[in-house]
Parts: C-alpha cells; sequence; structure tokens
C-alpha cells in the first residue's frame, strides 16, 4: 500500500507464474522474438542445471546448446571434477560457463591460484 493506492510487484515474467521454465515455452518465447537457437546457461545464483540445460539440448539438439557449470570458487575440489566429466561426457555439455563468482567463498583465492590447475588441466583437454 502506497498512499493509499494497492501496489503488486512481479518479480518474473508474467508467463513464468510457477518459475518453471520448460523447453516448449522457451521456444515459445524464441520463436515469439524470431530467436532459432539459443545459448543455456545459469550461474551460481540459478543452482545446479547442468542435467535440465542437457534435457533441453536433447530433447531439441537444433534450438539449444548448453553449457556446463560448475561452482567456480571450489573447482580444485574432487566432486566438481568427478562434475565438469559427467557433465562433459555423459550429459553432452561442450562448453563451461564460468562467471568468476567467488563471492559465495568470501575471495579466498583467485581463479589462476595453483590449486585450480587440475581443474583448467580439465577443461583445456577437453
Amino acid at each position: 500500500m502506497h498512499e493509499g493506492e494497492e501496489h503488486v510487484i512481479q518479480y518474473m515474467p508474467v508467463g513464468m507464474q510457477t518459475i518453471q521454465s520448460p523447453p516448449e515455452f522457451m521456444i515459445a518465447q524464441m520463436l515469439n522474438a524470431g530467436v532459432d537457437h539459443c545459448i543455456l546457461q545459469a550461474g551460481g545464483g540459478y543452482g545446479a542445471m547442468n542435467d535440465y540445460n542437457a534435457f533441453a539440448q536433447s530433447q531439441y539438439p537444433g534450438m539449444f546448446i548448453s553449457l556446463l557449470h560448475i561452482d567456480e570458487a571450489i573447482a580444485d575440489r574432487e566432486d566438481v571434477l568427478t562434475e565438469v566429466d559427467r557433465a562433459h561426457r555423459t550429459l553432452g555439455l561442450n562448453g563451461l560457463y564460468y562467471s568468476h563468482d567467488f563471492s559465495r567463498h568470501g575471495y579466498a583465492r583467485n581463479l589462476d591460484h595453483d590449486g585450480f590447475r587440475p581443474f583448467w588441466d580439465k577443461i583445456a583437454a577437453l
């Protein structure tokens, strides 16, 4: 309520009332905007979306290319290295979305820290 008038804030686009976006919904939006191909990526704020993006890519390979995402600040952990392999070999993701978001971990290290060498070597090899 502001100055006696009720207001509503719409966080997401009107079409996303359930905060979901199945591939068919994305394609409808793409067609409406005249977009014929889309690269799917998701940063840390969206959560782990490797599986979902791979699903969209597998359902509509002519429409979507999906990038794998990891939590950059912990890319030296074995579980993250394992996820890179899984995302590439099992899910078919052939690119990396790397947003350099170290904020969730207090900026303790930077992307060129020696501890990340196994990660970067793996990415370069792929």
